[in-house]
């Protein structure tokens, strides 16, 4: 036997747990720390950005197509995109855990590609960013200036140009987004006033910057090919993109020629001349050519002539001329001239009418300017100026503007010349002239203030799949080194850091360990009475937990809670072996052997049951690999974590624990040490009431047992009682998932009335961040104007805050923890905020899943029935869901009529006036909304070049009838003339969930209701508050709670399903299991209560303890089951083998059981980081273990008695019977298993009971038959030897017996 080679030698099993424990010490300081396993779902964000689009626009023009390719991509699980009226589109896709986060970015890429043909140019122009990223924030960084000494503009950049390039080298960091941000930008502010002076338009500015601010690239001078002899090859250079505000001011937008004004000259044209003008375009110099009947428009002329033109109260021919030509036979002439400034025409505008519509007239030349006389009454004659001769600055005659500035001359059709002054400078229309050119940001729609001074956050996010203590240590780091370059005045600080909570919650969990094992130690010096003995089982924990680390290293697990919770309740297991290794070899020591004879009886006894005890342990977690999704990446490292560490138990309890004790333990006889003399001299009292006390319960326990045992049919009938109770109890216990904790930190998100402007959400926003830092408890907070992290969506109303509560060492009074502050914040708030609804939510249970805690529930327009009908019933149904106890904070922030204006736009009118529709589009996108022209570089950067109206033009809606747009002949229309404003409702932003338009409605859930019976109740309401044409579906942290369903159940059923089979191998039964496994749905029935009686619901936690509860309760049966076994293998009866074993085991399992329990005490109690999920973890193993104790020692004696008795009845030990109903037991077990399997990973194919069960029949079947022909075997060697048995009297009898 194996336990009785390391007796012998105690160096070589000492070496063995050396090792193992040396190679976990190493694997430790290679693990890496985070808060849980990999349980966050792959997401691949879509972010696109429409300058002044609305929110409606861009779901019907960007989103739309968009996600039609996307919907549908391999392991999706959900999509959620949001527009907002800034024009900004944000698309989260979320695939299913196990997706490899790479593959789904190039997947969405591929999908949004197909998409690009139909977005519009100004989005293609923009570009899409699609990346990895998590929806929540790893830490908010926020850059001040405490002395004032820095505006936003500058900090914003400083950060942009010093900061944010080397965090995002920082390996981990996925994105960093601004909070305020502040990018430089040059901004041509427009003077729409100016512009129009000028006939000139915002397109003729876009188009001007977009030529003149080119990249150029001349080339060289002497680059080959070229003759030969060339000495030098020199680069050319030229000013091409421009930098600076000045250089952007000096961008020629218009350069005009000047049109003399002509006065009476010789050799005018005959009378009876026709005045033609050219068309659009070139033409050939010199020449006059008739127009066609189309570009005569007489109608049009008419109405110029007669001042009727829609818009138009008097003829201003400078500024809607059409080509026309005008006959005259009489000494006036009628000039009109096409435009310099048109886009795409040629000549000057000058327009100048004579009196008298006879006499002269006048011929124009190509690209020529005429002019004519000059006074009413008076005739004039047309002269002809060449190109360039002059620039000027005309205005209509017709309107009293000055036409032309500068006289020139020019050579007449009669060869005479009319000269005047010229200043050629005044035709130069510069982009300073028409606008204020500065260098301001790209953006004014959000703010920041940190702890109430104003600052510039940045918002770091994290690389999904890697370590978060890694990346805030290595982001903290890189900060440390790039701060000591900090410009004087200028700080930073990371109030705003989810990493303190996952460090300190492991690092409780690592004091659990320690507390658990000074526990464990008192319970093993309690029952043992001996330092020796003690030794012994502590030796052990360092071994099992330690050398599990090099397994987890391996497996590639971290240090998190889930894995460490494994560790806690591994210690409780890993010194029940040795546990009854020690008192086993106590036992024998007091019947009178030596420590290593002791040491080799107690491991013949033992060995079986420790044995079997490791097995069913493994077996318990056997199921944890079949779950997937989130709870399964919770149960598996548990699992884990667990059977790595009882196996080395296991090991460890075969090799150096009997080696120990034959080393440690002394015969009962021996000179006690001097430790144990203290010790008995201290504790010997303690001793001695213990084991009095406890002689006297074994006693009494085993008289308890005799009775019961001849009372069985009614234990029966209390056990059959037990498991309706339990059926009920389990049923009706409210659910959850993962449970809401404490984690220093809250996110409040703030609303004001529709359309607030952003200046009053600022003034909001100091004001809730005065009353939040007011509050105790809270460190700090940051708040940011402008944009809903909670919704995703930017608006002028909406407000958002992060509150950093105190360290958790300074926060131990109820009174301070997160629920008490958030309830003391609602209710100041309330009181002294009446323009706005402030909502506070806790951080997220899972992080990576959710920007915050709570639930969100969307609620989709399937049939579009539109936005109003849509907010109508959202609403409805919010105020219904307030009303259910146990919630708080439930509102929707969707809003589908708030005050909004629209643009009415008389098409007719617009065609007719020949003013292209695209071009009105334009006009108000870049007065309104901005433009992106083109870029600049500065600080080694590229920037944005915007175009804007001036705030005083976009102050108030009737503003817009100072815009003007021009026609296709030249002429300025004003755009009140064009289209009408009025009032109308709209959505701020709008939410779009796979595919449909959706509003969400948000919440908390209360302590003292559970998650799974808020979502029953909220379905209830939604049921009877929506139509048919309307669905509702969860999202985040709800999804996953639904989808991950009620696994609890099946995973308890599979574990005790693989429990009974790894018995029935070990015992070769399909009947003494039974009474091993019969003691197990109990644990649930105890640790439901507790749960119930703490005021918690069966969460992922519970569920995981309810695991390990189906391996302890077994483990304390098979002690029992086991001994009584042997002893009836003896030849004992079945009644005083179950008595006596009992009575035997009693000791051990008591010993075992409260080791566990008091192992689990710290988690009970715990307190501080992450004490939410201890408690819900300590709390169901306690009062689960504690019950199943006191259940089991009773039970499980009457169980074997029966099922033992039973079997060895002639009615189950005939051959048939056992045949038959082996392979009944095993079909109904297989099939068990292939249903449990399909519960517990539904993407299973639904076949796998019906292939599972003939499977499992054909391996009963070999197993039967094998067994059997043991049977055989054994009962031929047994006859062979009463046989045997016979002959050996007669021949051993002596020689005198007979005469005797």
């Amino acid at each position: 036997m194996i336990s009785h080679f390391f007796i012998d030698r105690p160096i070589f099993a000492t070496v063995l747990s050396v090792l193992i424990t040396l190679a976990g010490g190493l694997a430790l300081l290679a693990l890496p720390i985070a808060q849980y396993p990999p349980i966050t779902p792959p997401t691949v964000q879509v972010s696109i950005n429409y300058p002044g689009a609305s929110a409606q626009v861009v779901a019907d023009t960007v989103a739309a197509p968009i996600e039609q390719q996307v919907n549908g991509v391999e392991n999706m699980l959900y999509m959620s995109s949001r527009m907002g009226n800034d024009g900004s589109y944000t698309l989260t896709v979320t695939f299913d855990l196990g997706t490899d986060l790479n593959t789904a970015l190039v997947m969405v890429q591929n999908r949004v590609s197909l998409a690009m043909p139909l977005l519009p140019n100004s989005v293609q122009n923009q570009g899409i960013t699609i990346k990895k990223k998590t929806p929540d924030i790893l830490m908010v960084m926020a850059i001040s200036s405490p002395d004032g000494r820095y505006d936003d503009i500058y900090l914003s950049n400083y950060a942009m140009v010093n900061l944010r390039d080397e965090l995002l080298r920082v390996p981990g960091v996925s994105d960093i987004n601004f909070v305020g941000q502040r990018d430089y930008s040059i901004r041509a502010w427009l003077d729409p006033q100016k512009l129009a002076a000028r006939d000139m338009t915002a397109m003729d500015v876009a188009a001007a910057v977009r030529q003149q601010n080119l990249a150029a690239a001349p080339g060289q001078i002497g680059q080959p090919p070229i003759t030969r002899g060339q000495a030098w090859q020199l680069p050319m250079d030229t000013l091409g993109r421009l930098s600076t505000p000045e250089q952007f001011g000096e961008i020629i937008v218009r350069a005009e020629t000047a049109s003399p004004i002509s006065g009476p000259a010789e050799g005018s044209a005959a009378m009876g001349t026709t005045a033609t003008m050219p068309r659009p375009g070139p033409s050939s110099s010199g020449s006059s050519g008739a127009m066609s009947a189309e570009d005569q428009a007489p109608s049009l002329l008419s109405q110029i002539l007669g001042g009727t033109l829609p818009g138009m109260s008097s003829v201003d021919a400078s500024r809607t001329n059409p080509p026309v030509s005008v006959t005259s036979g009489t000494t006036g002439t009628l000039s009109v001239f096409t435009p310099a400034g048109a886009t795409g025409l040629t000549g000057t505008t000058s327009v100048f009418s004579g009196a008298s519509s006879t006499g002269g007239g006048g011929t124009t030349q190509a690209g020529a300017s005429t002019g004519a006389g000059g006074t009413t009454g008076g005739g004039a004659t047309g002269t002809t100026v060449q190109p360039g001769q002059g620039e000027g600055d005309e205005l209509s005659a017709a309107s009293g503007r000055r036409v032309g500035s500068a006289l020139g001359s020019g050579q007449a059709h009669g060869g005479s010349t009319i000269s005047g002054p010229r200043r050629p400078t005044d035709a130069i229309v510069r982009l300073r002239d028409v606008a204020r050119v500065e260098l301001g940001a790209q953006n004014y729609n959000q703010s920041c203030i940190f702890d109430g001074r104003q600052a510039v956050g940045l918002a770091i996010y994290q690389l999904p799949g890697t370590n978060a203590l890694d990346v805030a240590d290595a982001v903290k780091l890189r900060m440390r080194q790039l701060s000591s370059r900090f410009p004087e005045g200028v700080e930073y600080a990371i109030p705003y850091d989810t990493t303190p909570f996952i460090r300190e919650s492991v690092e409780e969990v690592v004091r659990t360990l320690f507390e658990a094992v000074v526990l464990v130690a008192i319970v093993v010096l309690a029952f043992l009475q001996n330092w020796r003995a003690v030794l012994i089982p502590l030796a052990a924990v360092p071994v099992a937990i330690i050398g599990t680390f090099s397994v987890m290293a391996a497996l590639r697990f971290s240090l998190n809670n889930i894995s460490l919770f494994g560790l806690v309740l591994a210690i409780g297991i890993v010194v029940d072996d040795a546990i009854v290794v020690v008192e086993n070899v106590e036992r024998w020591l007091e019947e009178g052997l030596a420590p290593r004879d002791a040491a080799r009886k107690a491991m013949d006894e033992v060995t079986g049951p420790v044995v079997a005890v490791a097995l069913v342990l493994c077996a318990v977690f056997v199921p944890c690999a079949f779950i997937s999704g989130i709870t399964g990446q919770f149960f598996r490292q548990f699992a884990v974590t667990i059977a790595v560490s009882t196996v080395i138990s296991a090991f460890n309890s075969l090799t150096l624990s009997p080696a120990l004790a034959a080393i440690l333990l002394k015969p009962r006889h021996a000179k006690p040490d001097i430790l144990t003399r203290a010790l008995n001299l201290t504790l010997g009292w303690f001793f001695r009431l213990f084991n009095g006390a406890f002689n006297r319960t074994t006693s009494a326990y085993a008289g308890v047992i005799g009775r019961l045992l001849r009372g069985s049919l009614i234990v029966g009938l209390v056990y059959a009682g037990l498991l309706f109770l339990t059926y009920r109890v389990f049923g009706s216990a409210p659910t959850g998932f993962v449970p809401e904790q404490d984690q220093g930190r809250l996110i409040v998100n703030v609303q004001l009335p529709d359309s607030a402007s952003l200046e009053w959400t600022q003034r909001v926003m100091a004001e809730v961040s005065r009353i939040t830092l007011e509050t105790p408890g809270v460190a700090h907070a940051i708040a940011i104007s402008g944009i809903s992290f909670v919704q995703s969506a930017n608006s002028s109303n909406f407000g958002s805050m992060f509150v950093i509560l105190k360290p958790f060492d300074e926060r131990q009074s109820p009174a301070l923890r997160d629920t008490a502050i958030m309830a003391r914040l609602r209710r100041e708030w309330r009181r002294q905020l009446k323009d706005a609804q402030v909502v506070v939510f806790g951080a997220p249970a899972i992080p990576g899943l959710s920007v915050a805690g709570g639930f969100r529930l969307m609620i989709e327009d399937k049939a579009g029935m539109g936005a109003a009908n849509l907010q109508q019933r959202t609403d409805a149904l919010t105020a219904s869901v307030a009303r259910i106890p146990g919630l708080t904070g439930v509102s929707t922030q969707f809003r589908s009529n708030t005050p909004q204006y629209f643009m009415d736009i008389d098409r007719t009118k617009v065609q007719a006036l020949g003013i292209p529709l695209d071009d009105v589009n334009q006009t108000l996108q870049i007065y309104l909304g901005s433009l992106y022209v083109n870029s600049f570089n500065a600080f080694g950067r590229y920037w944005q070049v915007n175009l804007q109206s001036e705030g005083t033009y976009r102050d108030r809606a009737e503003k817009i009838n100072l815009l003007e747009v021009r026609n296709r002949w030249g002429g300025m229309v004003p755009m009140g003339t064009l289209a009408k404003v009025r009032e109308i409702g709209g959505p701020v932003f709008l939410t779009r969930y796979n595919l449909a338009v959706a509003a969400p409605i948000t919440g908390n859930i209360l302590p003292q209701m559970s998650s799974g019976a808020a979502i029953e109740q909220i379905e209830a309401r939604a049921g009877a508050e929506l139509p048919r044409s309307m669905l509702t579906e969860w999202t985040e942290l709800m999804f996953m709670q639904i989808r991950a369903g009620n696994t609890a159940i099946y995973v308890f059923a599979f574990a005790v399903a693989c429990v009974f089979l790894a018995l029935a191998a070990l015992y070769e039964s399909w009947s003494l299991p039974l009474a091993v496994i019969l003691v197990v749905p109990l644990c649930l029935l105890c640790s439901v209560v507790g749960v119930l009686y703490a005021g918690s619901s069966v969460n992922i936690f519970v569920q995981i303890g309810l695991v390990v509860l189906v391996g302890l309760a077994c483990k304390n049966a098979i002690l029992i089951v086991e001994f009584a076994r042997e002893l009836r293998q003896q030849g004992r009866p079945v009644h005083e083998a179950t008595v006596e074993a009992s009575r035997l085991r009693l000791r051990p399992i008591l010993m075992t059981s409260f080791a566990f329990i008091l192992g689990v005490v710290p988690l009970v109690t715990a307190h501080g980081a992450g004490a939410e999920m201890r408690r819900s973890l300590g709390t169901a193993v306690f009062s689960g273990m504690l019950g199943v104790t006191l259940f089991g020692i009773f039970l499980t004696p009457v169980f074997f008695d029966v099922i033992q008795g039973m079997s060895e009845s002639r009615l189950f030990d005939a051959r048939r019977v056992r045949w038959v109903g082996s392979l009944a037991i095993a079909a109904a077990l297989g099939a068990a298993l292939g249903w449990l399997v399909t519960r517990v990973r539904p993407e299973s194919p639904h076949w796998l009971p019906w292939a599972a069960a003939p499977a499992a029949i054909f391996l009963a079947a070999l197993a039967v038959g094998r067994l059997d022909a043991r049977r055989a075997r054994e009962a031929e060697a047994g006859e062979a030897g009463r046989a045997e048995g016979h002959h050996d009297p007669d021949d051993t009898q002596p020689p005198g017996g007979a005469s005797a």
